[in-house]
């Protein structure tokens, strides 16, 4: 990874499953010592499909998983909803006209590792994405 900014860190990656996960948990745990606006986007490098995370120290050990809907196809969306992780998520919604803007779930800090799990099955199942599919990581620290 190479720095951009003191508090801004990006990269690409070219992996296999193991290695994806362990950077996935990696970059969600950072954001559990980072102070409130911290997120971290992980995106597919040829369609631009991500996932992306919010957390903070602030928010006492609690971190979100961020889907948004404008992102998504009909069958992406499906497809997510049947992720047994999403069968209850949270539906964000448009502060003016109340329309569902995304798909939240929020962990604790224990859960950094299901969450990284939960990151490749998106990527596999709900994008579709081969399994040896590249991806670059950006992580924004404030």
């Amino acid at each position: 990874m190479t720095a951009q900014s003191p508090n801004q860190f990006y990269g690409d990656f070219f992996m296999d499953k193991k290695e994806r996960l362990r950077i996935f948990g990696t970059n969600i745990a950072k954001l559990l010592k980072a102070n409130e606006g911290s997120f971290v986007i992980f995106e597919e490098k040829v369609y631009h499909k991500y996932v992306q995370f919010a957390g903070s120290k602030e928010a006492s050990g609690w971190f979100i998983i961020d889907i948004p809907l404008i992102e998504l196809s009909k069958d992406e969306e499906k497809r997510l909803l049947s992720l047994n992780e999403f069968s209850k998520c949270h539906r964000s919604r448009d502060i003016k006209s109340n329309e569902p803007i995304s798909f939240q779930i929020h962990y604790t800090q224990e859960d950094v590792q299901k969450a990284a799990q939960l990151t490749e099955e998106i990527f596999i199942e709900v994008f579709k994405l081969a399994p040896d599919y590249n991806f670059k990581v950006e992580l924004i620290l404030t």
